[in-house]
């Protein structure tokens, strides 16, 4: 077929060329054959560099050799995948590792998977290739932009061996990575305690951390590992060090209700009360998730119950939006400011009107709330219930006085709101108050314009009785003052 001047170089856009095929399966009888043509030994493809990182790969040694006599690229690396010396380092293949490195082949080499052939074999733990790629003097110290040292992902794939091994080359230990921080940060992620300490035995930085993530203590802390907590505190570490997602190891162990760090934390006199510019403090985190024994342990400590927060006001406020009745009384009772509001958020009455959290709302009317307070959002408490239709809660309003009329200053009031999301039955208990059905807001110029806006036929002639009933009234007073004015001449 090949004297049929068959195009030999062929390749689809997706495959391998015909060298490409064979020398993944092997055939060194077909592989010659393509040779003795004119056939490109250094084309490439969308899965592989080209045939010597295919054959090195799969182990192939003799199609290996052939492929070097033949002068192919050893260095041919793609735009996605590595070279064949770090194909074979990766898969463990020593004979062929040593081949390549008799050629004059770049070791330090990086790829978009590998940073080179030596992160390769110390990812997946290979003793062997690791030495040998030590004793051609490779960059020990080699990092891409994105992905650790050799050293860190050793240290992650807890290869204890291959850690000593690069530990007893000049490695950096510090060296930090986008994903991984530094070795040790690493390791206690992933809790390889022996790694961990032997990282620490040699001098490593263990409150180094990255720019974007944590430290060694607050990895740890965040997964769980009581041991490498320990570990770590043993060490002068910082116990306060914050990064951009958590203020520090006391949050990042409060939000995962990891309760024995938290208290051994605290055996270690950490701020109980840090916060950070954007994030709340461990008693926030903890309210937030629910976690009522790590709200009881740290209430027992001397924290701020008033502390707020930009995604909270205050803990109450967390308590209450998430329901959680037993830490909202806690909280009650250690005296925490129940009309606590911020500059953007609710208060707790508020908040739990909102999510209609009926006993946290009797709860709070107990205590001396302010239930007309207002917030930005929603007029005050009864308008935010009202716009739900929690009907027992605007009815447990009603019955402790409050302002019926209260309109904030950019929304409406709650018979408004109420007509407006056609909630019938809270329109008509509002009614039976002394409720003002002509009030006007900067939406609706009264409750009759809400209701005729959104087509709520209803409650458009809910009100239009009102109206009449107050309208005959009214006639009726008129008319009463008129025939005493007569009787009196």
């Amino acid at each position: 077929m090949l004297n049929k001047e068959i195009d030999v170089n062929a390749q689809s856009e997706h495959l391998d060329n015909a060298l490409q095929a064979a020398s993944h399966k092997g055939h060194e009888k077909t592989v010659l054959t393509l040779l003795n043509k004119e056939i490109d030994v250094n084309a490439q493809s969308e899965y592989f560099d080209n045939a010597l990182q295919i054959a090195s790969y799969e182990e192939h040694e003799k199609i290996v050799q052939t492929l070097l006599n033949k002068g192919v690229d050893v260095n041919a690396q793609s735009e996605s995948f590595d070279n064949a010396l770090q194909a074979a380092s990766h898969e463990e293949h020593e004979k062929i590792v040593q081949t390549l490195l008799n050629k004059e082949i770049d070791i330090n080499a990086q790829s978009e998977h590998f940073d080179n052939a030596l992160y390769a074999a110390s990812h997946e733990g290979h003793e062997k290739i690791v030495q040998t790629l030590l004793n051609k003097e490779i960059d020990v110290n080699a990092q891409s932009e994105d992905f650790g040292n050799a050293l860190q992902t050793a240290s992650h794939e807890e290869h204890e061996k291959t850690v000593l091994t690069l530990l007893n080359k000049e490695i950096d230990v510090n060296a930090q990575s986008e994903d991984f921080g530094n070795a040790l940060y690493a390791a206690s992620h992933e809790e390889h305690e022996k790694i961990v300490q032997t990282l620490l035995n040699k001098g490593t930085d263990f409150n180094a951390q990255s720019e974007h993530l944590d430290n060694a203590l607050q990895t740890a802390s965040y997964r769980g590992h009581e041991k490498t907590v320990q570990t770590l505190l043993n060490k002068e570490i910082n116990v306060n060090a914050q990064n951009e997602y958590f203020d520090n190891a006391l949050q990042t162990a409060s939000y995962r209700e990891h309760e024995k760090i938290v208290q051994t934390l605290l055996n270690k006199e950490i701020d109980v009360n840090a916060q950070s510019e954007d994030f709340d403090n461990a008693l926030l985190t903890a309210f937030y998730r629910g976690h009522e024994k790590i709200v009881q342990t740290l209430l027992n400590k001397e924290i701020d119950v008033n502390a707020q927060s930009e995604h909270f006001d205050n803990a109450l406020y967390a308590a209450s939006e998430e329901g959680h009745e037993k830490i909202v009384l806690t909280l009650l009772n250690k005296g925490i400011d129940v009309n606590a509001q911020s500059e953007r958020f609710d208060n707790a009455l508020l908040t739990a009107s909102y999510r209609g959290h009926e006993k946290i709302v009797l709860t709070l009317l107990n205590k001396e709330v302010d239930v007309n307070a207002q917030s930005e959002d929603f007029g005050n408490a009864l308008q935010t219930a009202s716009h739900e239709e929690h009907e027992n809660i605007v009815q447990t309003f009603l019955n402790k006085e409050v302002d019926v009329n209260a309109q904030s200053e950019h929304f409406d009031n709650a018979l408004q709101t109420a007509s407006h999301e056609e909630h019938e039955k809270t329109v008509q208990t509002l009614l039976n108050k002394e409720v003002d059905v002509n009030a006007q807001s900067e939406r609706f110029d009264n409750a009759l314009q809400a209701a005729s806006h959104e087509e709520h036929e209803k409650t458009v002639q809910t009100l239009l009785n009102k109206a009449l009933v107050q309208s005959q009234h009214e006639i009726s007073a008129v008319a009463a003052c008129h025939c005493s004015a007569v009787q009196l001449r």
